[in-house]
């Protein structure tokens, strides 16, 4: 059996505002931040504090580990003293999840695969909340399908079965996935 979690890839890219407050800095660390940014900045004429985000990304600045701000495509200075970004694809991804054996309702074990698709629309969350962890999001896909196929036998005479592969059951694992990813800014498709 092979499940399809299929969506519409044609998205123009934008960057949703942030949902996360940009953190306050503590008076020591604005005086790092802006006197050691003033001493460092002669530096960028070397290319130091340059942050070039590509096309489709978006990237995280964080200083001191608190989120700071967003910055979209292009060419960016960041004044460098704590500074930390992490650059975030904006486009549709997709993960294959490996065959694995499941037991449906009535105890048949089956091996079952599936295409996960997905994007992160709120790219502070996911570096804030899951620190850009893909795994998490492949083990709570792995999760929520065993969940839904062990509910549903097969095969089934109400129609209701994994062997038809029924849009009712694509879509329980599709709500099911996206309650378990929810706060972490990431939504599948």
């Amino acid at each position: 059996i092979h499940f399809k979690m299929l969506a519409n890839n044609i998205r123009k890219f934008s960057v949703n505002a942030p949902k996360i407050a940009p953190g306050t800095l503590s008076i020591v660390e604005a005086g790092l931040k802006y006197v050691g940014g003033g001493i460092l900045a002669p530096f960028a004429l070397l290319g130091y504090g340059w942050l070039n985000v590509p096309l489709n990304h978006c990237a995280v600045v964080q200083r001191f580990g608190k989120f700071e701000s967003l910055k979209q495509e292009g060419l960016h200075y960041i004044l460098p003293l704590g500074a930390n970004y992490n650059k975030i694809f904006m486009g549709s991804l997709s993960y294959k999840l490996d065959k694995s054996q499941i037991t449906d309702l009535n105890g048949n074990p089956l091996i079952v695969s599936a295409i996960v698709n997905y994007q992160i629309e709120h790219p502070e969350e996911f570096i804030s909340k899951i620190k850009g962890a893909n795994n998490y999001i492949f083990n709570q896909a792995e999760s929520s399908i065993k969940k839904t196929v062990s509910k549903y036998p097969y095969e089934s005479d109400d129609g209701i079965g994994l062997k038809s592969e029924n849009d009712q059951i694509v879509n329980e694992m599709k709500s099911d996935l996206q309650i378990r990813l929810d706060g972490t800014g990431i939504k599948v498709n």
